[in-house]
């Protein structure tokens, strides 16, 4: 027997055999027993000690349909970068076992790189060459890279097929030189960054670079701060890229926000770039090179401190097909909007571009332009009337303005009570040409609503409100000008002189379809003075009035107005011109005189 200790416990020393074990009570009552209970084998332990141990070892997920496998196996399916020596307490260099991990999960054909919670010092650039490689960390506030300082990428992508880097940051502890980033993707495709965090030293947050096979890149949630040239560039002199998709994100304190060298298909979506310094969104594409097709929806753009907050500029290339939708710019150091000489193709719609310091928007140059349903106000926080809700620079042509609010107040932005722009729309002096100016509420500026001098022959302007108050509520060169083609519709009517006058004569008689003289109280609703006035139709006579034709008629029921008796032959042998107000005057033009208030019957001849 085995004495029991005061405890109830005992030693007990088994060699590689079977037992029966009983335990009997101190006046020998059997109380419990157990048969074929094996020995300690020490053969058993070595091997599950040994590194092979987990492989003999069944793991079972459990459920239905579930398969039965190793923990070895189960272990595996996840390679931790501390199984191959790194530490991650901040001071060992871990270069050598991450990149290890990597090469090695590569080399089985792909999987996934994890990061257990810690900070991992590194000292070059990690490489992710093979396909399928993805790098995870446990949070981007657990998993956290810390480079030293150094001029080359932190984290590399080299012509891989899928893989990416997710729930992890990357915090460099010395300042980053060359053109280089946190994250390069180069020649990739089907590569995705999402939920990660760059804060801080780094030159450029993340590259999507380019190359023959660099598409469907996927950058999102994301926060990426205090990075010298961008947050995000897409593209570059060298090389082009395609389809890549950013969204929710914020960046803060970057040179630009995101910056588009050379692209296309590129779709920004509830991006904030703040407080940046050149731009929160720009273009800049080399000679030879574009940026073309993208789409910003929910993107705001906000306190630059040097530049615009969308920057569609050029650098020799091309910036086409961009739309602006459902966007935000406002407080930045220049203008909300700015377009220059590269741009084509541009859609600026449904978007607020309020409180900036220059223009609201600011076409500098470029062609085919539309802008409508925006909210455009207290802009020009510079100076009162300095600067303009839009301004088209001198030349451009091709754009149309419709249906949007620019003037103010308009929301509460701090401490502002007051609109300070200039003019709700500026078409600046030149020959800009091919354009239209429709039904925009231009109410609430400082100088005036409206200012047209462009010098083009065919544009079309109409409908828009506030042509009231200041020294010119619609400022407008040569309107009566018709050897123009344009239209005019709902202009202010000045404090003296005509208010509309349309039709010009070379012969220096001016005819009006319709006039009104404020100060002398005179309404004409037409006056056709002596002469031939021609109505063209493809180069040929239409219409031909002479002076027996004349007809005058207007609204003050002071009689009927004495009409020609000429009997020569007319273009109708009867015609007759009726005021259309009730109670004026009527008269008819032909063969006889008609006057009268009562109802005028007129008969054509067949011919």
């Amino acid at each position: 027997p085995v004495i029991l200790d005061s405890r109830g416990e005992a030693s007990v020393w088994m060699a590689a055999s079977l037992y029966t074990l009983a335990l009997y009570s101190a006046t020998d009552v059997l109380i419990w027993t157990i048969d074929g209970l094996n020995g300690a084998d020490q053969t058993t332990l070595a091997l599950l000690a040994a590194s092979g141990g987990s492989a003999l070892i069944g793991y079972s997920p459990g459920g239905t349909g579930t398969v039965t496998t190793t923990v070895q196996a189960k272990l595996r399916q996840t390679v931790s970068v501390k199984d191959y020596g790194a530490l991650g307490n901040g001071t060992t260099d871990d270069t050598t076992a991450i990149q290890n991990t990597i090469s090695a999960v590569g080399a089985s054909g792909g999987g996934t790189v994890f990061f257990p919670t810690g900070v991992y010092k590194i000292t070059s650039k990690l490489t992710i060459n093979t396909n399928a490689t993805f790098l995870k960390g446990a949070g981007r506030q657990a998993s956290i890279l810390a480079p030293i300082a150094m001029a080359t990428d932190h984290v590399y992508f080299n012509a891989v097929s899928d893989g990416g880097l997710s729930d992890m940051a990357i915090i460099p502890t010395g300042a980053q030189t060359g053109s280089t980033a946190a994250i390069n993707v180069y020649n990739s495709h089907n590569v995705t960054f999402d939920n990660f965090l760059i804060k801080t030293n780094a030159r450029t947050g993340v590259i999507v670079d380019g190359g023959s096979a660099q598409f469907l890149t996927t950058v999102s949630n994301f926060e990426i701060t205090s990075c010298a040239v961008a947050g995000i560039q897409v593209g570059s002199a060298s090389y082009f890229t395609q389809d890549t998709t950013i969204f929710n994100g914020i960046i803060a304190s970057c040179g630009h926000g995101i910056l588009l060298l050379n692209c296309s298909g590129v779709y920004i979506t509830s991006v904030d770039a703040i407080t940046c310094v050149t731009g929160g969104i720009s273009t800049n594409p080399a000679t030879g090179n574009k940026v073309t097709a993208c789409f910003f929806t929910t993107v705001l753009a906000d306190s630059t401190s040097a530049g615009p907050g969308f920057r569609l500029y050029g650098a020799g290339g091309k910036v086409t097909d961009v739309n602006i939708v459902n966007c935000w710019s406002a407080t930045n150091y220049l203008s909300g909007i700015e377009c220059s000489t590269a741009c084509d193709g541009i859609v600026i719609s449904s978007s607020r571009i309020i409180n900036n310091r220059t223009y609201g928007i600011y076409l500098s140059g470029g062609v085919n332009y539309t802008i409508t349903g925006n909210q455009i106000g207290m802009n020009s926080t510079q100076g009162s009337g300095i600067s303009h809700g839009i301004a088209v620079a001198a030349g451009i042509s091709h754009f149309t303005i419709e249906s949007n609010f620019s003037g103010g107040p308009l929301g509460a932005i701090g401490i502002l009570t007051s609109n300070l722009q200039g003019y709700g729309v500026l078409v600046d002096t030149g020959a800009s040409d091919y354009f239209n100016i429709l039904g925009n509420d231009l109410t609430g500026n400082v100088t005036g609503a409206l200012s047209n001098a462009g010098t083009g022959s065919t544009y079309f302007i109409a409908n828009n409100l506030g042509a009231t108050g200041g020294t010119s509520g619609v400022s407008l060169t040569n309107q009566n000008d018709w050897t123009k083609t344009q239209r005019l519709v709902g202009l202010q009517i000045p404090a003296s002189g005509s208010g509309l006058e349309l039709g010009y004569d070379t012969g220096g008689s001016t005819s009006y379809i319709s006039s009104f003289n404020r100060s002398a109280t005179t309404y004409l609703g037409l006056n056709l003075q002596a002469g031939a006035y021609n109505f063209n139709a493809n180069g040929s006579t239409a219409l031909t009035i002479s002076t027996g034709q004349i007809a005058t008629f207007n609204n003050s029921p002071i009689g009927p107005t004495p009409i020609s008796t000429d009997s020569s032959t007319k273009l109708a042998t009867t015609a007759f011109v009726q005021n259309a107000i009730g109670g004026g005057n009527r008269s008819l033009v032909g063969s006889g005189i008609t006057s009268g208030s009562g109802t005028l019957i007129v008969t054509f001849s067949t011919s």
